[in-house]
């Protein structure tokens, strides 16, 4: 029984300074202002995957997707850029704004980054003007900001609940 006790203990506390170790290692980094043309491609594709599919919503989950047996050309191009790129999830919607989000892959149990492609302009984060400084001046431990990319319509994002 101690044995039993002593080994929960032990996977208890090891998990939570592996979590905690992986919360505090996130440092904030510079981002290229330029998007990928190949994302903006995939904006392009999820468009004719729309129109295919007749549906308002595509949520492109990679692990997700890769267990389809059957997926379309359009599909597995955009399984493919999100791969090169570390994209984990695509929401794409042409009902609301923001019409596309690109979740990047993090090892993060904080922040999260993603890019937005938003035609009116539109998004519910906070828009700065670089969000390597304000996050590294802000006090707060929850936050939601994005800043413009160099092409239009184009956001890099992070938030932090």
């Amino acid at each position: 029984m101690f044995i039993n006790k002593l080994t929960v203990s032990f996977a208890a506390l090891l998990f939570l300074a592996t979590a905690a170790g992986l919360y505090v290692y996130r440092p904030v980094q510079e981002f290229s202002k330029d998007i990928d043309p190949q994302l903006e491609q995939v904006v392009a594709m999820l468009d004719g995957i729309k129109k295919t599919k007749n549906v308002d919503v595509i949520d492109l989950l990679d692990g997700k997707l890769k267990q389809q047996t059957e997926i379309s050309p359009n599909e597995r191009t955009v399984l493919e850029i999100m791969d090169q790129h570390n994209i984990k999830r695509v929401l794409y919607s042409d009902v609301v704004e923001p019409r596309a989000m690109f979740i990047l892959s993090s090892f993060s149990l904080g922040a999260i980054w993603y890019y937005i492609y938003s035609p009116d302009g539109y998004t519910e984060e906070e828009q700065v003007s670089s969000i390597y400084e304000t996050v590294k001046h802000t006090t707060n431990d929850v936050y939601h900001f994005c800043e413009k990319m160099n092409q239009n319509y184009w956001f890099l994002c992070t938030s932090r609940n």
